[in-house]
C-alpha cells in the first residue's frame, strides 16, 4: 500500500492480496481512481502502479492492477455498498429502499 501512495492519482487501495506461485510472489491489488478520469488515463495509472509494484516490492514477478472509480454517491443509486459508499453509510444511513421489503410478518 505504502508504495502506491506514491502516486498522486492513487486516492486509495481498497484490496491486496499476495500469491506465492511457481517460486515468486505475485500481488493483486484494486485502487481506487477519480471517475472523471478517462479510460486511458485510468489504464496509465494502473500501469504505472504495477511497474512500481514490481520494481520497488522485492521478489515481485508480477502485479495485477484493477480500478475502482472512487464515488461518494451512496444514497443516490440505491445500488451495492462499496468501499467508500460504507464509510457514507455509517454517517446518513441505509439507501433508500426501491420497493417492498421482500418478507412480511402477517398479523394473525
Amino acid at each position: 500500500r505504502g508504495v502506491l501512495q506514491r502516486l498522486a492519482e492513487v486516492r486509495g487501495v481498497a484490496h491486496v492480496a499476495v500469491h506465492y506461485l511457481g517460486g515468486g510472489i505475485q500481488v493483486r491489488c484494486e485502487i481506487m481512481l477519480d471517475p472523471e478520469l478517462q479510460i486511458k488515463q485510468a489504464n496509465m495509472i494502473a500501469r504505472q502502479a504495477r511497474k512500481l509494484i514490481e520494481s520497488e516490492v522485492e521478489g515481485v514477478s508480477h502485479a495485477d492492477i484493477h480500478l475502482e472509480l472512487q464515488d461518494d454517491c451512496f444514497g443516490e443509486c440505491g445500488e451495492a455498498v462499496g468501499p467508500i459508499c460504507a464509510a457514507s453509510f455509517k454517517l446518513t444511513g441505509p439507501p433508500p429502499t426501491r420497493g417492498p421489503p421482500m418478507f412480511s410478518r402477517r398479523g394473525g
